[in-house]
């Protein structure tokens, strides 16, 4: 970056810097943190849509609904039906998919049921929604990413048992394949890999300690690997 912005006109250098560098755009120092929403709604129960112009997140304050929040404008979607909070139920973690066309979230119904459900982000109101898996142990469902495919929800299942599960969901058929068994915490969250042979997750090490690792595991259980284990919270971010 230094040969690029100090040293122009050394043509050879800075065409070998900026091969180094991965493109042959100008090299601009960074100013620090953008912010890039602000305010009362902002939570970390939604994704960020794959080009960067929209995410989502749960309206905690008024209605419990899942919102589209337009990044460009600034503008919000319910993508759910409550006029009041909690009145079909409420919203939690939700995964936008990697075409930035569907989005999968957990949903909470009224009558004390856990609910996996995928809707499309096509058109302007309420997302018409179709219930992809559910199940009466369930304490809680969250999906955390999909697959590049599209074909299979990276999920944390919560059971009434006080044990999670780190699983995938078929997103035609609600089909459930467990990988690991995990403790009532879970993960923080799940990404698949670019490749979508591997998923990639963080644990805590016991169920009282804040301690966690970060592991990648093969989407067909044969191999675990732990690659961050130093004794601090570790958490995965993609």
């Amino acid at each position: 970056e230094r040969l690029i912005r100090e040293f122009g006109d050394q043509k050879d250098a800075v065409a070998v810097a900026r091969a180094r560098l991965g493109g042959t755009a100008e090299v601009t120092r960074s100013k620090g943190d953008r912010p890039v929403w602000t305010g009362p709604n902002v939570d970390l129960f939604g994704t960020v849509s794959p080009d960067g112009r929209s995410l989502t997140y749960v309206d905690w304050r008024l209605t419990g609904n899942l919102v589209l929040h337009d990044l460009m404008t600034g503008s919000d979607r319910p993508l759910t039906r409550n006029v009041s909070y909690g009145q079909f139920g409420q919203a939690g973690f939700s995964a936008i998919s990697k075409d930035a066309k569907q989005v999968a979230y957990g949903w909470d119904t009224t009558e004390g049921g856990h609910e996996l459900r995928v809707a499309k982000l096509d058109g302007t109101g309420v997302a018409e929604f179709r219930r992809v898996f559910g199940n009466p142990d369930l304490a809680g469902i969250s999906p955390y990413d999909w697959s590049p495919d599209g074909r299979w929800l990276a999920v944390h299942p919560a059971r009434t048992d006080l044990t999670g599960q780190i699983a995938l969901v078929g997103v035609e058929d609600g089909s459930l394949r467990v990988l690991k068994s995990v403790d009532w915490r879970g993960p923080t969250k799940i990404f698949f890999s670019p490749d979508g042979r591997y998923i990639a997750y963080d644990l805590p090490v016991t169920d009282t300690s804040d301690e966690g690792h970060v592991f990648v595991l093969a989407i067909d259980g044969s191999r675990e690997t732990a690659v961050v284990e130093d004794r601090s919270r570790n958490m995965i971010m993609g």
